[in-house]
């Protein structure tokens, strides 16, 4: 019988709890480490699952203690945040899979701090893009620019898409015109 477990510090245990959701098994928490014990596991499933978690919460945290934007309105950054997590999603994808070798135990945490070199110097790239262009990003024009940019060479499905509830009609007339001049 095989039986994997994966494990995360406090970074990552939403992912762990991610991965329960898509692939099943046990999930406990001991000593600040969250993990998830799956019994015969569809290895195809949880290779899948796991890339997914390296592009979308590993590379959010990484971008997030990267970049220093001076960007005040939290749904600002949150939809660049979301816009660089998106952007060359596949290739992240495909190289995310390609250093995944799963053992019986498998710690997360360690794998973001010492495996993720090819994608991290690709995510540093931007982040450096980024910090190198901060007095363009403080405009709010040219941000919206960027972030238009960035939203309409993103190839997304359907189910990837961002809703985002904005109260204030100014941003969600702003925000609804990225979306919708995308061509």
């Amino acid at each position: 019988m095989s039986i994997y477990e994966i494990t995360s510090d406090e970074r990552f245990s939403s992912s762990i709890q991610y991965l329960n959701r898509r692939v099943g098994g046990e999930v406990s928490v001991e000593n600040m480490r969250t993990s998830l014990t799956i019994e015969k596991p569809n290895m195809g499933a949880l290779t899948d699952a796991m890339a997914d978690i390296i592009i979308t919460d590993c590379k959010s945290y990484y971008i997030n203690s990267r970049i220093k934007l001076p960007i005040e309105d939290q749904i600002s950054r949150h939809a660049f945040t979301c816009a660089l997590l998106a952007f060359d999603h596949d290739t992240d994808k495909i190289i995310a899979k390609t250093l995944i070798k799963l053992s019986p135990k498998f710690n997360l945490d360690s794998f973001f701090d010492f495996m993720l070199d090819v994608l991290k110097a690709r995510w540093d790239e931007v982040c450096l893009l980024a910090n190198e262009n901060i007095s363009y990003l403080v405009c709010k024009q040219t941000f919206a620019e960027l972030l238009q940019f960035l939203i309409s060479n993103i190839d997304c499905e359907l189910d990837e898409a961002i809703f985002l509830t904005v109260q204030d009609t100014a941003t969600r007339e702003s925000v609804k015109k990225l979306f919708t001049n995308t061509n």
